[in-house]
């Protein structure tokens, strides 16, 4: 059987055999007399429709096609195809095709809702930025909302060594935003030969290897006397001294962006705080830490702290500087000693894991 052809209902004809009268069989009548012989017997025709589906290799149906595209076989014997409908199924329109959408004729004077968007905690630690990582800051504050921050963004700026802080929302406010950003400056007082960490480690925890790495530095800066002075007792000293300006500064940068953090809690949505400093001890055992944390918490929000000066591949410690302040490369230095601070000190006083300005 051979189909070709689309959705459509054949009519085919059945023909039946003879089928002889149960009259016949009781009582024949013989032909009359000089007659032909005239043969006669009943008969019965059936109509059955036979449905057909004829798609493609893509299955989509095949329109267009009339009865003389169909031969309808039953065992072999070709049957005659009396009727043909063809049935269209209806056409689905395509996107192309659908009616654009109704204009209504309502005016109204209220604008569309603004999109939810992030709210985005930057704080420039300029008590802790030098002019180098300074305008490093700045250029990553201002490429941070050319390309980075979205629309429906809230962004709020601040400064944490003057306290002076700018917000806004995107894009309407990105220009006053920018403007701001080029006012914030560098705040960062010169350490001299002793860093804040240093400072920390020698006045907080009685660390013998970083004050024989300071002890180094001086000598070699000139900054105190060798023997018979005794530079340990004056590093020492110095170091209290220092640890006590740093750690005014740390509480300083830490309320400020406390205070900042707190004034989040009526914003809904997600909240992203970014503290962009050169190096910030995490102290987790101070209170002014803590509580930062604890503001955090309660307004949901995330606190980021990022290092301007990038990833370093090696701390203090470990650099060819550090080998030199302490004079590793004399013949004396092979019998020092020292002991160093416990794992449970150090994890104290560990730096936090900075991450990539351009993420937040």
């Amino acid at each position: 059987m051979t189909r070709v052809g689309a959705l459509g209902v054949l009519c085919v004809v059945l023909s039946s055999p003879p089928a002889r009268p149960a009259s016949d069989e009781a009582s024949p009548q013989p032909p009359p007399p000089g007659s032909a012989a005239a043969s006669s017997f009943p008969s019965r025709v059936d109509l059955i429709t036979v449905d057909t589906v004829v798609v493609d290799a893509k299955g989509n149906p095949v329109p267009g096609l009339t009865r003389d595209d169909f031969t309808i076989e039953e065992d072999g014997e070709v049957r005659e195809v009396v009727a043909f409908e063809a049935v269209g199924m209806p056409h689905a329109p395509g996107e192309s095709e659908k009616a654009a959408p109704r204009q209504t004729q309502v005016v109204t004077n209220v604008g569309p809702a603004p999109a939810a968007g992030t709210t985005f905690l930057l704080v420039f630690d300029d008590i802790h930025l030098g002019s180098i990582s300074a305008s490093t800051a700045r250029t990553t504050l201002e490429r941070f909302l050319r390309e980075s921050a979205g629309d429906g963004d809230r962004v709020l700026i601040v400064s944490t060594g003057t306290g002076a802080a700018w917000s806004g929302t995107l894009p309407a406010d990105r220009g006053d935003l920018l403007a701001f950003v080029a006012t914030l400056q560098a705040r960062l007082m010169e350490h001299g030969p002793m860093t804040e960490h240093d400072a920390l480690r020698i006045a907080a925890y009685s660390d013998e290897v970083v004050l024989q790495r300071v002890i180094g530095r001086y000598l070699n800066q000139g900054v105190c006397a060798g023997p018979p002075f005794a530079c340990d007792k004056f590093v020492k000293a110095d170091a209290a001294a220092n640890d006590a300006r740093w750690q005014r500064l740390r509480h300083a940068s830490l309320g400020v962006m406390q205070r900042a953090v707190e004034s989040l809690g009526g914003l809904r949505g997600r909240k992203s705080v970014t503290l962009m400093t050169e190096g910030f001890i995490h102290d987790q055992d101070d209170d002014a830490y803590r509580g930062l944390v604890g503001a955090a918490q309660r307004v949901n929000a995330a606190i980021y702290f990022v290092d301007v000066r990038g990833l370093q591949a090696l701390t203090e410690s470990a650099s060819a500087a550090a080998a030199r302040d302490v004079g590793l490369n004399s013949p004396a230095a092979g019998s020092a000693t020292a002991s160093g601070p416990s794992p449970a000190r150090a994890r104290r006083c560990s730096s936090p894991r900075w991450s990539d300005p351009s993420a937040s």
